[in-house]
């Protein structure tokens, strides 16, 4: 395979077929004896530039014994149609036992992936906030999908929210071929300024005036002449950002509305605690809490929601602030330390400052935390990928660990989607990428928070770059109208230290 890829790489663009064809290796597993010639009909898959993909050569492999190892030799490629020998080969496949589908499942995601990435070729995305070093999977991904993004370097650090370079700044003489990205992002000297085709700097932090600044990043495009394709953010403080400026752009995305009401925790749970359609109504997976504004909050949530609690910020984000507390005392020392030390974005940025310190109490939900990323098209659940976070450390509730995709049985899994896609819908988000934290206890699922842009607080790095290539950039199809394609099998079961 090795040897195939490092030939084709020699290749001008005519000879491998055109500008964008290129090969995909999906190594797929294949059965059979110890030796003897055998076909492996999804080795080698030819992807086509054009969403009609041709037909796919296939690979000859003679299975060996070698010194008591296995080993794979290839004996020759050939122009045979891969799907028409998927068939046969799943056709032998389920006589022992293999899943309905499997043989052919890579070779087909691969065309209709490459079919989708296509479809962004020759347009302009606009992205509100770049975010942090935590989301340079984000810039990862891009590049996979051919946007026009340099490599991130080793160096870290520069600029107040890391990252770094090891090239200059990119120009448009230099760029590769693609769709081009263009970044409104409130740090002038974020790393990211380099990675992108249009760098625009503007002061977003106060977030309690998304209106205004939506207005200003709408007359800024203006006047550059930019008019983007699609409006996205990954950064969660910028969600309802985002979404106004789509909504200005008369591009099509979340609403607004819908994405405020998820961005609030407590405003989260009163909505669904009111909708009580449906079996189950999404109000059974709501939880009992209280907004804190002022110390004299304290005791009025108290009477309504019991002890233990969690208290914990109104718009947090990142696990910070929050806290386990036995009594309205605790409550109270929490939140002055609260109040005291976090007052604003510049306290300490990407947790959600810009939109206040107000607090909330909740009612602790006993059992195992878990993560579930859907994708969502016209209120239809398209994918979902399930993670489990480690035991955490209370009273902080520091998660431990990731593990993606989910150790728990099917149906377990299948109560958390079908939760997490209920509050999604009761909430109004039926288009996008979403993030949904929730608990499984005894009484089944109960919902944390939801966080409306995908990615937004998953438990680990290693998590979140598991599920890029999928969610990232599919959200750009929604502005377009377009039905994205999702992997129908999550990848094998990884788990990171958080």
């Amino acid at each position: 395979m090795a040897a195939i890829a490092a030939t084709e790489a020699e290749l001008s663009p005519q000879q491998r077929g055109g500008t964008r064809a290129h090969t995909d290796i999906l190594g797929e597993r294949g059965a059979g004896g110890t030796a003897g010639a055998r076909r492996h009909p999804a080795g080698l898959s030819a992807a086509s530039p054009s969403p009609s993909p041709s037909p796919s050569p296939g690979v000859d492999f003679l299975l060996a014994c070698v010194d008591d190892a296995l080993e794979l030799v290839a004996l020759a490629t050939n122009g045979q149609r891969c799907l028409e020998t998927c068939v046969l080969a799943e056709a032998m496949g389920r006589g022992v036992g293999e899943p309905r589908g499997d043989a052919a499942r890579l070779l087909a995601e691969a065309m209709l992936h490459r079919a989708q990435r296509h479809l962004v070729q020759g347009k302009d995305i606009l992205l509100i906030g770049a975010g942090g070093v935590s989301k340079s999977f984000v810039w990862e991904a891009a590049r996979d999908y051919g946007l026009r993004v340099r490599e991130l370097g080793p160096a870290a650090g520069r600029g107040r929210r890391g990252g770094g370079l090891d090239r200059p700044p990119l120009r448009p003489g230099d760029a590769p071929a693609g769709p081009q990205i263009h970044l409104v992002e409130s740090d002038p000297e974020h790393f990211a300024a380099g990675l992108v085709q249009t760098f625009l700097p503007y002061d977003s932090r106060e977030h309690r005036r998304d209106e205004e600044h939506a207005d200003r990043v709408l007359e800024l495009l203006r006047s550059r002449g930019l008019r983007p394709h699609a409006c996205l953010s990954y950064w969660d403080d910028c969600v309802v950002l985002a979404a106004l400026v789509c909504r200005g752009l008369g591009l099509r995305g979340p609403a607004p509305a819908a994405v405020q009401v998820a961005k609030q925790k407590s405003r989260t749970h009163r909505h669904l605690q009111r909708c009580r359609r449906g079996r189950p109504p999404p109000a059974a997976f709501a939880v009992p809490c209280r907004r804190l504004r002022s110390h004299g909050d304290v005791e009025r949530a108290a009477a309504a929601v019991p002890f233990p609690a969690v208290a914990k910020l109104e718009f947090g984000a990142g696990g910070v602030g929050v806290r386990l507390v036995e009594d309205a005392g605790q409550c109270h020392a929490h939140a002055s330390r609260l109040l005291r030390d976090l007052r604003d974005d510049a306290d300490h940025p990407g947790i959600g400052l810009g939109w206040g310190n107000a607090m909330l109490l909740m009612e602790y939900v006993p059992g195992t935390e878990h993560d579930v990323d859907l994708v969502v098209f016209e209120g239809r659940l398209l994918g979902a990928w399930v993670s489990d976070n480690g035991p955490t450390r209370v009273p902080a509730f520091l998660e431990t660990a990731a593990c993606l995709p989910s150790c728990l049985p099917a149906d377990r899994q299948a109560q958390l989607v079908r939760a997490a896609l209920e509050c999604c819908r009761a909430c109004g988000l039926r288009d996008g990428v979403f993030n949904v934290e929730l608990k499984l206890g005894p009484a089944g699922p109960r919902l944390l928070e939801i966080n409306p842009a995908w990615g937004a607080s998953t438990c680990a790095t290693g998590s979140a770059r598991s599920t890029a290539p999928t969610c990232c950039w599919p959200p750009c199809w929604w502005r377009w109208a377009c039905r994205p394609c999702c992997p129908l099998a999550p990848r094998p079961a990884r788990t990171w230290p958080a």
